[in-house]
């Protein structure tokens, strides 16, 4: 033993080759009590300062001795934990739009006349707000589907409301919705069902895969009755509207 040292603290050198001096190494109780107090920029080279060092970016509130809860939030808002399943509750983007007031529909039901059609035009606006559009439409016997994107109309049909899901809001749909458009041309089909079997067995036909539809372009939806006997049919026509980051 190296009597000369007796008594007086020493450095110690580890197998990281990091010299630990006993007299700037805090106590387990020090660490206990600091462990709140993360700094981005330590200025001691202690084993609590190196564990700051890892833990770089999170912010604690002073005097927290916690180091584990983390939150979500936007700096004015802080994201919901459900209290009794501690799971972390948020809604769809699709569902968002509801309520700001930026989602429309419009649902209704037609008998269709024997081998007759329906004809639904959707006309968007020539600007930046894009409509992201899913349907359904349903009927009782042998139907044929189709959507033709970039046709071509001597008139756009009669108005069709298109209602806000938020019935709160002022806001009104920037993309137009008709039916009966006269002389329909031209254009892309890019769908085309058929459902059903004959006047006994109906279908359903659905997207709820939202399409972005092209701004400044008309939509033809056609649904027609394959049959020489009436048709029941009803729809729902669904899209929410976002300015375009592109």
């Amino acid at each position: 033993m190296d009597r000369e040292n007796t008594g007086k603290a020493q450095n110690i050198q580890n197998s990281s080759d990091v010299i630990i001096d006993p007299a700037t190494e805090p106590k387990q109780d020090d660490i206990i009590t600091r462990l709140g107090e993360v700094q981005a920029s330590p200025t001691e080279n202690t084993v609590l300062d190196r564990l700051k060092d890892l833990l770089t970016g999170i912010i604690l509130a002073a005097g927290s001795n916690l180091i584990g809860i983390v939150k979500i939030g936007d700096g004015v808002l802080t994201a919901i934990i459900d209290s009794l399943s501690s799971a972390f509750v948020s809604i769809s983007w699709p569902h968002r739009e509801i309520h700001d007031g930026d989602r429309y529909f419009n649902a209704d039901k037609l008998d269709l006349g024997n081998n007759a059609s329906r004809v639904f035009l959707i006309v968007t606006p020539d600007t930046t707000t894009i409509g992201h559009f899913v349907f359904e439409i349903e009927f009782e016997q042998e139907t044929f589907v189709t959507i033709t994107e970039g046709v071509s109309v001597d008139a756009d049909g009669t108005s069709i409301t298109m209602f806000n899901r938020d019935r709160n809001s002022a806001k009104n749909s920037t993309a137009l919705l008709f039916h009966t458009p006269t002389n329909p041309t031209g254009g892309v089909v890019i769908r085309s069902d058929a459902k059903g079997s004959g006047k006994k067995v109906g279908g359903l036909t659905r997207d709820d895969n939202e399409v972005m539809l092209k701004r400044n372009t008309k939509y033809l939806i056609e649904v027609d009755n394959q049959v020489a006997s009436p048709d029941l049919i009803d729809w729902c026509f669904d899209w929410y509207e976002e300015v375009s980051i592109a």
